[in-house]
């Protein structure tokens, strides 16, 4: 029940309901006596609104310092390791590591075209269509033709549920 509340009060946080300051102060006193109850409260509140803290311009460095004692208590206090899983869950909600844009594969347009009649348009209904679209493939070109091959090969690609 008391996960409940630190979940309510940090939805009436995240709508302005409840001032900013409360909640990092109920994290501050939660962390201060770091045990049992405490911690799986403290995860709840940083759950629900640990990300909009953190990133809350005027709370940031303050979010930031609670989360960074958080860890370091972890580190020393025993903790069995459901705990350490919530206490981990908790700050990587609020504060996920950094990585790489997802960059899309450039490919030229006969290769585009050609995935799209194979993993896309062909199904039941349509394989009359894209087995004349096909055909119609510039094949003298061993570029084309090997990468429609190489494709053609990648049955698992198909959506076989159409």
């Amino acid at each position: 029940s008391s996960g409940i509340n630190a979940e309510y009060g940090g939805e009436l946080c995240k709508f302005e309901a409840v001032e900013k300051a409360e909640a990092l102060w109920c994290l501050r006193v939660l962390l201060e006596q770091f045990t049992h109850h405490n911690i799986e409260i403290a995860c709840n509140l940083l759950e629900c609104c640990g990300r909009y803290l953190f990133r809350s311009p005027d709370t940031h460095l303050k979010t930031n310092h609670l989360l960074d004692q958080m860890m370091r208590k972890k580190a020393v206090h025993n903790l069995d390791p459901r705990q350490i899983t919530m206490v981990e869950n908790a700050y990587y909600y609020c504060n996920p590591p950094e990585r790489v844009a997802y960059t899309k594969k450039v490919r030229p347009p006969i290769h585009d075209y050609i995935r799209k009649l194979l993993f896309v348009e062909l199904n039941k209904h349509s394989v009359e269509k894209v087995l004349r679209q096909f055909r119609k493939l510039p094949w003298n070109n061993e570029e084309v033709a090997r990468y429609a091959m190489k494709c053609l090969c990648k049955v698992w690609m198909v959506k076989f549920h159409n």
